[in-house]
């Protein structure tokens, strides 16, 4: 059994992909970690009957509230505002089902529905930095059994880089990424440009491997980027 795990702020306008995406789970266990929306959300998880919980709005803290707030024995961590297939979900219960997977991760391709060239720039870096790096984001979703998850410590309380940070406990030969690819958004690109957007998540991402002071990051993150 899994449980898909998703953080949500303010995702009123993304219920219907939420919708959907649980809808080809089917009879899998779901729970939305809502960070304190004020956009009515609480409404329409009850009006659709999705089960949600509440905690301050920080990404890693709502991820890690999921999975101990879990009693399956597979996670998968998901995006408010990505799109998955059929074929997604037959590429999870295959890895599911695989005994040796048990201490492993899994994440999917990274693309944009957008076909603007700004979009494609930004989907290809981050399938080079996937497939050459081993460093993917939770817009990739990830696939972990619960044991594994704790066993490494979870997501911890950072507001940013909490998907870079919690990656790289996991060793990299059990970095696995799957043959398919999930569709996202390119909403958070468009505020100031995807040139100047890459250049600020590059960089941070850059500082916080070379172990700089995260209060920097953070500001610098939430200021430029």
């Amino acid at each position: 059994m899994i449980t898909i795990i998703i953080p949500c702020l303010n995702e009123k306008t993304n219920m219907h992909k939420i919708k959907k995406n649980l809808f080809l789970f089917r009879d899998k266990k779901h729970l939305v970690v809502d960070g304190e929306s004020n956009d009515s959300s609480q409404m329409y998880y009850e009006k659709n009957n999705i089960n949600f919980i509440k905690t301050f709005a920080s990404r890693g803290f709502q991820q890690r509230k999921g999975a101990e707030n879990s009693n399956t024995e597979w996670l998968f961590f998901l995006h408010a505002d990505t799109k998955l297939s059929k074929i997604n979900i037959i590429e999870i219960d295959k890895f599911i089902e695989n005994p040796e997977n048990k201490e492993k991760v899994a994440y999917f391709h990274f693309f944009l529905k957008e076909k603007t060239i700004g979009a494609k720039v930004v989907s290809r870096w981050a399938n080079f930095r996937t497939k050459f790096l081993k460093l993917p984001f939770g817009d990739q979703g990830l696939l972990i059994s619960r044991d594994f998850y704790f066993k490494l410590g979870g997501h911890s309380n950072l507001i940013v880089m909490e998907d870079l940070e919690f990656i790289l406990k996991v060793p990299r030969k059990d970095r696995i990424l799957l043959r398919t690819g999930i569709l996202t958004s390119f909403r958070r690109y468009e505020k100031k440009g995807f040139i100047l957007q890459g250049v600020i998540h590059i960089f941070c991402q850059i500082l916080f491997l070379l172990n700089f002071n995260k209060k920097l990051i953070i500001k610098v993150y939430k200021y430029y980027g």
